[in-house]
């Protein structure tokens, strides 16, 4: 076999229960209904999920590889949502030779979408910028360039490794000991869409998977990637200080990980808190787990699921009970392989799994909720054919014990800061008149990595609940839950509540958070637990725009300064500028991106500026408005010459008082002009003394309302400030 392109050749719950423990939260084994089949181009592989054209549906990215006529062009469907599981034609745009991997992101800080895909047989990576305006992409792409990478490039991932703001890249080279990692360009943050070279780091054998998540809780994120023929996959910590990746790696360290490990999925299976890995492995190897130490080490793997010659594996939670469950797809090059299902259960262990579909080979599975109806549907690629397929989810509720309350949903609390979900649930069916229940109890679970070391020094801990559950090999897995509130029965159709996360999610990581809610009764030993369910919160609001933005001469040039921002997760500010009141504030415009209320511009010339502030998150504030100067022509070795600005300001144009210096004594002008340019009031002065002066400025009396600008010339120097002239 060729190696590199292996797949292409191929009643009443006491205290002891478990919440939910009853019946399985869904019925039907299969989690997943008939499929529906969606034409793309031949040969998919790879797909890359996104809104590309801002309707609030999820679209989608497939690559067609057309192997093995291995074409010097290849091409990208994009399909686009129609709501529900329809999707339109798909529009497909060229790439080059057997386009394998396939991300979305925004690349250059416009707030659209855009694609990166690489391109096997031609040593690049393409890069499909989202086209639309004002931040809105409208589902259409246009070619950004490409990125030379060699050696075959496969799978692909994007996060931001060195922490700059902007989105890096990182993939597995296919026909070479090598992964590669490519920074993101631009400044201030904000990506320009271009890529740095590849920095290379060595491999055992050549690769096919590439994931990326903090394997050891230092803030960094780090890198792991099949070392396919060697048997090994090989884990790189990310290197930076103080919890800041500086977009390097440190040294490689090895696991063995069945016979030919081809693909990842990386998520908490065992509920510790650490992160772990599922190894897809060609060969028929099936898939292994690899439990994460938190340390950023691994141990030797204790699971292997029988899921065959297997090209893809997926995290989710099929079956809504909150612990994680895995899909795998299996691929025979005859296309008779099989899509398989293997629920959770609980401490890292999972039950035999169940086919989805056989008769299939499905190179890539991905789990997406197409339908917002919180149930995950698979999209699988059949690169055998030309069309992908939709499984949809087909979760059906177990039949329910009426006196337990059904936690309904755990969301992220919209506009706020992060750090929180909004839980909701409807009664149980004694929360009535006369009914025993009398309150009801929130509990989260505590990651049984922390759980100990809390139960020594947390009094709290005494509180805590424990559920068990048992493993496939008879052993008993024990999850600890903490109580968060004690609301009262009030005999409502439904409650909510607000919990506190641990953490937000990022561009690498959503860390979920699991909960259920207990109705209690005056007997302690008398309670209804409800299902489990899993949320994670997201910072969605920005900071406030930075006030007092003021500007005057320096030594170092035009200094502008404004207040600090007083939020706990501000990261910095971003200072743009530009020479008309109406720039646009965007990569181009950047011109810094300070981390205190300051910022010294030495370049010559008059311009506009504009501050905003930025958090930790991306979020990024309103501009603030100018209280004083905002525009400069202070030529940085002239430090005398300067337009200090109207005063008052706003002013009544009764009594337009203008400050400035000279620099000497040759004739100068200053002169009020409107926004179109027209010269409303003027002044000469022929041989004015050197140094600071100020003049009312005759024949701005009665000027509508509005706002003007203030020119200053003399010799080859010139100066303009806005002034608001009100009544």
């Amino acid at each position: 076999m060729n190696r590199p392109t292996a797949f292409l050749a191929l009643s009443l719950l006491l205290a002891s229960a478990t919440p939910g423990s009853e019946a399985a939260v869904c019925t039907n084994p299969g989690q997943f209904g008939p499929p529906v089949s969606h034409t793309t181009g031949p040969n998919p592989l790879f797909i890359a999920t996104g809104d590309f054209n801002e309707d609030g549906k999820t679209d989608l990215a497939v690559t067609n590889s057309d192997f093995p006529t291995l074409a010097p062009v290849g091409s990208v469907s994009i399909l686009l949502s129609t709501g529900g599981f329809g999707f339109a034609a798909p529009v497909n745009y060229a790439v080059g030779s057997v386009p394998h991997g396939i991300v979305s992101g925004d690349f250059n800080g416009d707030g659209i979408l855009d694609l990166a895909v690489s391109n096997k047989f031609s040593n690049t990576i393409s890069i499909l910028r989202g086209n639309g305006s004002g931040g809105n992409g409208d589902g259409t792409f246009s070619n950004g360039g490409t990125v030379p990478t060699n050696f075959h490039p496969f799978q692909l991932v994007t996060a931001d490794f060195n922490e700059d703001g902007i989105l890096d890249l990182a993939t597995s080279m296919n026909n070479s000991t090598k992964l590669g990692v490519m920074l993101g360009q631009g400044s201030g943050g904000v990506g320009n869409g271009a890529f740095a070279g590849p920095v290379f780091y060595s491999l055992n054998a050549p690769s096919t998977g590439i994931a990326t998540a903090d394997f050891n809780g230092d803030g960094i994120l780090d890198l792991v990637a099949t070392e396919n023929v060697a048997g090994t996959i090989e884990v790189r910590l990310g290197v930076g200080t103080a919890g800041v990746g500086d977009g390097t790696f440190g040294a490689a360290t090895h696991y063995a990980a069945g016979p030919e490990p081809f693909d990842f999925a990386v998520d908490d299976f065992n509920g510790d808190g650490a992160q772990d890995i599922a190894v897809a492995n060609a060969s028929y190897g099936g898939t292994l787990i690899l439990n994460g130490t938190g340390s950023g080490t691994f141990l030797p793997p204790t699971v292997t699921l029988s899921s065959g010659n297997t090209a893809s594996v997926a995290s989710l939670d099929a079956n809504g009970d909150g612990i994680r469950d895995l899909v795998t797809g299996a691929v025979t090059g005859e296309d008779t392989g099989s899509l398989m299902l293997f629920l959770g259960a609980g401490g890292g262990t999972f039950q035999p799994g169940t086919t989805v579909q056989s008769g299939r080979d499905h190179y890539q599975t991905t789990p997406v909720d197409l339908n917002a109806d919180g149930k995950p549907d698979l999209i699988t690629s059949d690169y055998i054919r030309d069309f992908i397929q939709v499984f949809p989810g087909a979760c059906v509720a177990a039949p329910a014990d009426p006196r337990k309350p059904v936690l309904t949903d755990v969301r992220d609390v919209p506009h706020d800061q992060g750090g929180k979900v909004f839980l909701t649930w409807t009664r149980s069916s004694l929360d009535a008149p006369g009914g025993p229940v009398v309150n009801y109890r929130v509990w989260r679970r505590v990651p049984s990595a922390f759980a100990a070391a809390r139960q020594v020094d947390d009094e709290s801990a005494a509180s805590w609940r424990t559920t068990a559950s048992t493993r496939l090999d008879g052993s008993t897995a024990i999850e600890y839950w903490e109580p968060v509130a004690t609301l009262p029965a009030q005999r409502l159709a439904g409650y909510g509540y607000t919990a506190a996360t641990s953490s937000d999610s990022s561009d690498a990581w959503l860390p979920y958070e699991a909960f259920f809610v207990s109705a209690l009764t005056n007997n302690i030993d008398t309670f209804y637990d409800s299902n489990v369910d899993s949320g994670y919160s997201v910072d969605n609001i920005p900071p406030a725009a930075p006030a007092g933005l003021a500007g005057l001469p320096s030594s170092g040039g035009y200094q502008l300064q404004w207040q600090a921002n007083a939020e706990s997760d501000l990261r910095g500010y971003r200072v743009y500028r530009g020479t008309n009141p109406g720039f646009a504030c965007d990569a181009t415009s950047l011109v810094a991106s300070p981390e205190v209320p300051t910022y010294t511009d030495g370049t010559s010339g008059w311009y506009f500026y504009r501050v905003a502030a930025v958090d930790k998150n991306g979020n990024e504030s309103p501009f603030s408005e100018a209280s004083s100067p905002s525009i400069t022509g202070v030529d940085p070795a002239t430090l005398v010459f300067a337009l200090h600005g109207a005063t008052p300001n706003p002013a009544t144009g009764d009594n337009l008082r203008i400050t400035f210096s000279l620099p000497s004594a040759e004739p100068a002008t200053v002169l009020l002009v409107n926004i179109a340019g027209r010269t409303l009031a003027s002044r000469a002065l022929r041989s004015p003394t050197p140094g600071a002066q100020s003049l009312t400025l005759s024949g701005a009396r009665g000027l509508p309302a509005g706002i003007y600008l203030v020119h200053l010339t003399q010799g080859g120097r010139s100066a303009v400030q806005k002034v608001v002239i009100s009544h």
